[in-house]
């Protein structure tokens, strides 16, 4: 494997002894039985990480840029990766165009086919949705979904903002009176 493709971590400012390289690991491409070198995040808070293959568990990460990211008990701000397997992990941002999350809670997350089990999203935006009935989802954007009942969809969020925008111009000119 070239330096080019190596991992990097910048490490996090709580424990400035730690080393800036992630560990190497050996995980299975899928779906061939070959292996593939990729980068291993156990127990560790990092800045940045890029490779091939990232796998997480009880680990933190600022951003990742991955082809393939594993993460468990773990927690990310900004991730894109082709496919994305999360569990029981909180992420602030997911771009990815196959993500799985389980038991897992993320702010925005945008993809061709994102299924959700478990878990709860605040904004998707996909081309395909899958979720369970224990799935909460705030707003959706895109087709309907298999088990996904948004509190808000696109059409939803368009009348709240109106009815919200409406109510402010309303209560705005009441309080101009009122006040002169």
């Amino acid at each position: 494997m070239s330096e080019q493709d190596a991992a990097t971590a910048r490490p996090g400012a709580t424990d400035p002894a730690m080393s800036s390289r992630v560990p190497a690991m050996v995980m299975k491409d899928v779906p061939s039985n070959a292996s593939a070198a990729g980068r291993d995040l156990l127990r560790t808070d990092a800045g940045e990480v890029r490779a091939a293959n990232v796998a997480m568990e009880q680990s933190g990460a600022e951003a990742i840029v991955a082809e393939r990211l594993s993460m468990q008990n773990s927690g990310a701000k900004s991730i894109e990766a082709k496919s994305a397997q999360i569990e029981q992990s909180g992420i602030l941002t997911l771009r990815s165009d196959n993500a799985a999350l389980y038991q897992s809670s993320a702010v925005g997350v945008v993809g061709q086919t994102i299924r959700l089990a478990k878990s709860a999203v605040l904004a998707v935006k996909a081309d395909r949705v899958e979720a369970d009935a224990g799935t909460r989802i705030l707003i959706h954007l895109g087709p309907a979904a298999d088990g996904a009942r948004p509190a808000l969809d696109a059409a939803g969020a368009a009348a709240f903002g109106a009815a919200f925008g409406a109510v402010v111009v309303v209560f705005g000119s009441l309080l101009r009176r009122l006040f002169r």
